[in-house]
């Protein structure tokens, strides 16, 4: 698997990786900050992590989670599934947030589970 570097913001390189079991609070926490009420809970995050493991991916700028994706492959084997995608609203309105070869997402071709049209 390979990391994928992203553009600098601030001065800081962002990176596309796994979601691990470290970065599961941050998760549960980004998913209130991202969707209040609708957000994942931490079990169902991390029932996620179990069942998906390096088809959840993170973007991490150092030790700061940026945003997340969600996208496991269909059982055909040759298309992906978007199951769920998020950035913190304060890297939104950045051309990082806006970029899909940039954001956690990119993991859908990535890993050899092409995009679904």
């Amino acid at each position: 698997m390979t990391l994928h570097a992203v553009p600098a913001l601030d001065g800081r390189e962002p990176v596309i990786r796994p979601l691990g079991e470290a970065d599961l609070a941050a998760m549960a926490e980004a998913e209130r900050e991202i969707f209040a009420l609708f957000g994942y809970p931490y079990f169902v995050i991390r029932q996620n992590l179990d069942m998906y493991g390096d088809f959840y991916t993170v973007a991490v700028s150092g030790d700061e989670l940026m945003g997340f994706a969600l996208c496991p492959p269909r059982l055909d084997g040759r298309s992906a599934v978007l199951l769920g995608w998020g950035v913190l609203p304060r890297f939104a309105a950045t051309a990082w947030g806006a970029s899909s070869s940039t954001t956690p997402s990119a993991g859908c071709t990535d890993w050899g589970s092409p995009r679904s049209s």
